[in-house]
């Protein structure tokens, strides 16, 4: 990955405020890239975006996805070479305790942002970011291919499955290939990073925990998942577009960018925790789960290898011990967050 060919190219980021947002918008200003941002009015959900001041360094855009008319219109001011589209409801918990806001943003939004895209002049690539958890998994225990079939249980991933489909129909239906621009959609495993305070994923439940003395509930201990860190899938999207837009994929893709075989349990990684940060202390609650979830999941990333030389860095161990890091260095006063978040990125790339 050279962050150099960034350099002065323009982005369009929808969803820049959120957590993979925030990682990603600083990755393109260290590039040098001109970056634009649409998102929601700014709240205290956009917590890192928020500590690393990023807004003073884009050109930073406030609405509704939904809104077609005025998304075209940012969208033209912008003239990108590149659209990532990132944002949505991004909780599990969330799509059931409302899930026409899950199914509203995230199909009806994406469909809003492409049309919106489609005739923009000079775009040469568009990612549509997913999930992992749009396959249909019937807890099998197999890593899944980005041609196994779609299907979910729960109105989050139906909702990321159907964003998948929405993506190819209008991709084809819309004349996207004969504007010059390239489609993808990509499908990331369970990032971790710092800097991300979700509600109901497990370590900013972890960090709460140990903050406030209060126990981090566990709905299921050997929920195996594929964990890696935010940077991992970032670098896949960045490379991911640079292809698309060199024209060296074809018209329309879909990657998976997961770490590999090394899908783990809850179990281990609240053991890899308490190995890596001793200091930090936390107690546990097992709590029945207020919701369904499978069991299992594990994606394989041999696509992203073969097409676009991308390989996870980070081995699950590290991944945690870097984001740990990010939350002890915040806790212990770092002023400058964005340059301990900078050197971070630099530190993956060196490696």
């Amino acid at each position: 990955m050279n962050l150099d060919y960034w350099a002065g190219k323009r982005v369009f980021l929808t969803g820049h405020t959120g957590f993979k947002g925030a990682w990603l918008t600083l990755m393109l200003i260290e590039a040098g890239a001109k970056v634009y941002g649409y998102s929601l009015p700014l709240s205290s959900n956009n917590q890192l975006f928020n500590r690393l001041k990023l807004k003073e360094m884009i050109t930073h855009f406030e609405g509704d996805i939904r809104n077609t008319a005025i998304l075209r219109q940012r969208i033209e001011e912008a003239r990108p070479e590149v659209i990532i589209h990132l944002a949505a409801q991004a909780i599990v918990g969330a799509g059931y305790t409302d899930p026409m806001e899950t199914f509203g943003v995230n199909v009806l939004g994406t469909v809003s942002v492409l049309l919106a895209a489609k005739d923009t002049v000079g775009l040469r690539a568009f990612v549509s970011v997913t999930t992992d958890k749009v396959y249909e998994n019937l807890d099998q225990r197999k890593s899944f291919l980005e041609t196994d079939r779609l299907g979910s249980s729960d109105p989050y991933s139906t909702s990321k499955a159907c964003a998948e489909l929405v993506t190819a129909c209008i991709y084809q239906s819309f004349g996207f290939s004969s504007r010059g621009a390239a489609v993808a959609t990509a499908r990331a495993g369970n990032v971790i990073g710092g800097g991300d305070y979700a509600l109901g994923r497990l370590i900013p439940d972890l960090i709460r925990a140990s903050r406030s003395g209060l126990p981090l509930a566990i709905r299921n201990s050997q929920a195996v998942r594929p964990w890696q860190h935010v940077l991992e899938p970032l670098v896949g999207y960045l490379l991911l577009a640079q292809n698309l837009a060199e024209s060296r994929l074809g018209q329309y893709k879909t990657f998976n960018f997961g770490p590999g075989p090394e899908s783990i349990s809850v179990e281990n990684v609240l053991g890899i925790v308490r190995r890596v940060s001793p200091s930090l202390e936390f107690h546990t609650e097992y709590i029945a789960a207020p919701f369904h979830e499978m069991g299992f999941l594990a994606i394989d990333s041999s696509l992203a290898y073969d097409q676009l030389r991308w390989v996870p860095k980070w081995s699950a161990a590290r991944a945690i011990q870097e984001t740990i890091s990010w939350y002890l260095a915040e806790e212990s006063g770092v002023n400058d967050m964005y340059a301990f978040t900078a050197n971070q990125l630099q530190g993956y790339l060196n490696d």
